[in-house]
């Protein structure tokens, strides 16, 4: 189709649909194709106001009514089937969780912000607290975001990073691995390292097929990442 990006190798086979758009879903028809392909209506994507934080919004009811009302998360969780969660993004990374034995399903933004104040721990933490989510039962998916030879920040951030993450989130020039840091706040919560993949795709190095703030700065549009479990998921 163009438009849809959709590459978590360990989340194939699982029957749920997850997806990132890219930069080609600009227009009406492609946004009507889209919408029809994962069968959804556009009212029904439940998305949160993002403010660069950790904090975690649980939705363990299905809604009466849409849209629901936006709520200040950076992460969302729920066990609802057939429920759309989704997060926008332009070079900060969409993370996927599908939790295999509940039936649970997880999406997070995580940006530098995010990253650095353990957003993924908090989005693991509350699928165990909600779900009885046991890590080691998790597939994850780190999507489409900016690469850490295209993520060079000051010397004082990423000296944060190094004490907050260790030595391997940095270069010795200052370029940042958001996906590193994410990465070992799932291990470290639990979750196998060979049940985790990274897309390689850099959507600074790609403004060909994704919105990079970093190089378009507010002229970048956002990609949307969504997840979604399907009736039939077993």
């Amino acid at each position: 189709m163009g438009f849809l990006y959709s590459n978590a190798l360990n989340l194939e086979e699982t029957g749920l649909v997850q997806a990132v758009t890219s930069r080609r879903l600009d227009s009406k028809a492609d946004r009507k194709r889209f919408y029809d392909q994962i069968r959804l209506r556009p009212e029904q994507l439940v998305y949160c106001r993002q403010v660069h934080g950790n904090k975690v919004w649980v939705i363990s009811r299905y809604p009466e009514t849409y849209p629901l009302p936006l709520t200040e998360a950076d992460a969302m969780v729920t066990d609802q089937i057939d429920l759309v969660i989704a997060v926008f993004t332009a070079d900060c990374i969409p993370i996927f969780i599908l939790d295999t034995q509940t039936c649970s399903i997880g999406i997070i933004h995580a940006g530098w912000r995010g990253t650095y104040k353990l957003v993924t721990t908090e989005a693991i933490q509350s699928m165990q607290e909600h779900f009885g989510t046991d890590p080691a039962n998790c597939l994850v998916h780190l999507g489409v975001s900016i690469q850490q030879n295209c993520y060079q920040v000051s010397q004082d951030l990423a000296d944060q990073f190094e004490r907050h993450f260790g030595p391997e989130v940095r270069t010795i020039d200052n370029k940042l691995n958001l996906q590193a840091a994410n990465v070992q706040q799932l291990v470290n919560a639990g979750v196998p390292f060979e049940s985790i993949s990274i897309s390689p795709l850099c959507t600074a190095c790609r403004t060909d097929l994704f919105y990079s703030f970093r190089m378009e700065r507010e002229r970048a549009g956002r990609l949307v990442s969504l997840i979604r479990l399907l009736p039939d998921f077993d």
